[in-house]
């Protein structure tokens, strides 16, 4: 799997037997990651061409998701 350090991407898939949406990545110099979630009977996926959608169907639903920026909180030491 070092061609997904190489080139700089990750894959995603689903399984719908499982219902599983599983995502697999690498950093230059990390082991594998990967990401999995439940859904009932995960089917078609679909991404964005700039990667910051992806799309994808369950039983009875269909999905978004979205890459949101996280907040930034700033740190402050507890008072005791």
């Amino acid at each position: 799997m070092d061609w997904l350090a190489d080139a700089g991407v990750s894959t995603g898939f689903t399984t719908c037997q499982t219902g599983k949406l599983f995502f697999v990545g690498r950093k230059p110099d990390d082991p594998l990651l990967v990401f999995e979630r439940t859904y009932g009977h995960c089917m078609g996926m679909w991404a964005s061409p700039d990667a910051s959608t992806i799309w994808f169907s369950s039983d009875f639903q269909i999905w978004k998701l979205q890459r949101a920026p996280a907040p930034i909180v700033p740190y402050r030491v507890p008072r005791t």
